[in-house]
């Protein structure tokens, strides 16, 4: 089984010469506080002094460049499916795979962690889980899988729902994750952890972006302003709190 599909792959080569730098400058600061934030709460907890590390979708190398500035020593292997992207990366070489999970050398592992950040809503379900399988399969027993999701209940979603016949239209849109021609996945919580039944189970849940489309493109600093408020207040509401988030993400441990 492929995954992603190749028109994703297409989509993030297409990407990629502008990918990072919507990170690295200003002009773009809902980019920057999405993938800040998306590291911040993957990191979150997380002992990793010394571990082997799988870092899939591993793109530009956004992990890899946080995991040098935070962790003294660690083992580390990255796969990602699009060429542009890891041409892009700081990371080495030999430490990085052009492809996905089961593209990984056989002898690759086991791992104490393995990170999967932002790939879910780009593969099909049945995908999704072979791809959940066969990280379990690379884990150690008692290892950690950080997964992150879109939210399928959200509010966001369902903006975005009556955003996308209009973004479609729009210039450029073939740019836009919204504009694109292939379909994305979206979750609640309990579908997203029955996806990993029964080898991981998911022990933390974390909600992520309280952003709302299509304001966050149009006026990126109030929406990331908004969003840090409504995240700090609001941990005392989860259910308001997990309408009002996009993402969210799990953290499965290998039983």
């Amino acid at each position: 089984m492929s995954y992603p599909a190749p028109e994703v792959v297409r989509f993030f080569d297409r990407l990629a010469p502008e990918y990072e730098r919507r990170l690295s400058s200003n002009r773009s600061p809902y980019h920057r506080y999405f993938h800040c934030r998306r590291l911040e709460a993957a990191l979150s907890g997380m002992s990793l002094e010394g571990k082997t590390i799988l870092d899939i979708g591993a793109g530009t190398g956004l992990l890899y460049e946080r995991l040098r500035q935070r962790v003294r020593s660690f083992e580390y292997l990255a796969c990602d499916c699009s060429p542009e992207m890891l041409a892009r990366s700081s990371i080495p070489r030999g430490c990085r795979v052009l492809g996905s999970v089961q593209d990984l050398p056989a002898g690759a592992g086991p791992f104490d962690c393995a990170f999967v950040l932002g790939v879910s809503t780009y593969n099909s379900r049945e995908a999704f889980r072979a791809l959940l399988k066969e990280t379990a399969r690379r884990l150690r027993p008692g290892g950690q899988v950080v997964v992150t999701f879109t939210h399928r209940r959200s509010l966001d979603q369902w903006l975005r729902r009556l955003a996308r016949p209009v973004a479609k239209r729009l210039p450029g849109s073939s740019r836009l994750l919204m504009g694109q021609s292939f379909p994305l996945q979206a979750y609640t919580p309990t579908e997203a952890a029955a996806l990993a039944a029964p080898v991981l189970q998911p022990h933390t849940l974390r909600w992520l972006n309280q952003t709302l489309s299509p304001f966050n493109r149009w006026f990126p600093r109030c929406s990331v302003g908004l969003a840090h408020l409504l995240e700090r207040h609001l941990q005392s509401h989860p259910c308001l709190l997990g309408w009002l988030s996009a993402d969210f993400l799990l953290v499965f441990e290998k039983g």
